[in-house]
């Protein structure tokens, strides 16, 4: 957690209502002690307590735009981890016979969990937007020192905006071109850096909108690459993005195969201690696919991240075997002015 000293300091910024000051603060000294940390949900209570005062440091534009951006960042993955849990709950009920009302009851909590969560990391896509400028129009904006970094969680903020915003029921409008903005904005962002995370996402964004690649590229195939080029760098965002996006798809075998594969590299590959906390919210992302995988079969949380259910151990698929499915699943109802680079049934 961050030291007392640091998170001290904070209302004098504030008091100081220097938007710019609270951001080179924030750059400097809270976002590599809160890196290194290791605890999602430390850092996720702390991105939630710390917005509305970090929102008080100024309006419109004086508003510290980076600092924001992390903190709704963070704060999203309390309202993540809240819908897991009841989606969880839902899913062990319907092994156990339980009564419809009980699974109804974990449904709906689960759908105003995916609500909220929307809601914030689409907060953390608009600072992203504020700062440097809409994603992926135009040239790339000046990304000084480890802010590519911040682009990089904004992004994936706003793809996951999405994916929560359909589970809970599409009621916050997230729009539907933030894939086509964040794999053109990935283009900004250096992928040796980054764990080969910019090219993941990229891929990812691919997958999710059908014919968005560029031609003769599979996304599922990229999406792979990327995520297997990552493990060796000791941040698994890659593999935890390919579980995610694969399990909105509904693509079981895919997902098998990454958690084994993120259980493997974890295992055998020490993890990256400067960015620990961007690597345990890999394995939990990964962890509560191979939680629901293991409660729809047995009843029961995984006891083993890399152990399936079905007891034998799958082989990895192969290129061709990466198609390119719909990763939000039933084609939600479309919206009444498409974006025209996005299809209206994604």
């Amino acid at each position: 957690m961050l030291q007392p000293k640091l998170l001290s300091l904070f209302p004098l910024l504030l008091l100081c209502s220097c938007s710019g000051l609270v951001d080179r603060y924030t750059m400097r000294r809270v976002v590599p002690q809160a890196g290194a940390m290791g605890d999602v949900d430390r850092a996720c209570a702390l991105g939630a307590s710390m917005g509305h005062v970090l929102a008080s440091a100024g309006r419109g534009e004086r508003e510290p735009h980076l600092a924001l951006l992390i903190a709704e960042t963070t704060a999203g993955f309390c309202a993540e981890g809240a819908a897991w849990e009841a989606e969880l709950e839902a899913a062990r009920l319907m092994y156990l016979g339980g009564d419809l009302p009980a699974i109804q009851d974990a449904r709906i909590r689960e759908a105003r969990a995916h609500a909220q969560a929307a809601q914030r990391f689409l907060s953390s896509w608009d600072h992203l937007v504020a700062r440097y400028g809409e994603v992926g129009t135009g040239s790339c904006p000046d990304l000084p020192g480890d802010e590519g970094i911040i682009y990089l969680l904004g992004m994936y903020a706003g793809v996951n905006a999405l994916l929560h915003d359909r589970a809970g029921g599409g009621g916050l409008g997230v729009p539907l071109d933030i894939p086509v903005a964040v794999a053109r904005g990935t283009e900004c962002v250096d992928d040796e850096q980054w764990w080969y995370s910019p090219w993941a996402m990229r891929a990812a964004a691919w997958a999710m909108v059908p014919g968005m690649a560029p031609e003769g590229v599979e996304p599922w195939a990229e999406l792979e690459a990327a995520a297997l080029a990552g493990e060796a760098t000791g941040v698994r965002l890659g593999r935890g993005l390919q579980v995610l996006i694969a399990a909105n798809a509904g693509r079981d075998a895919d997902v098998a195969h990454a958690l084994v594969a993120h259980a493997t590299a974890n295992a055998s590959l020490p993890g990256d201690p400067t960015w620990a906390l961007l690597d345990e919210y890999s394995r939990l992302v990964s962890l509560h696919e191979a939680d629901l995988m293991w409660t729809a079969a047995r009843g029961h949380r995984c006891p083993d991240m890399g152990v399936l259910p079905d007891a034998p151990a799958q082989a990895a698929p192969t290129p061709d075997a990466f198609a390119g499915d719909d990763p939000f699943g039933a084609p939600p109802a479309a919206p009444s002015t498409p974006p025209s680079d996005l299809e209206t049934t994604p």
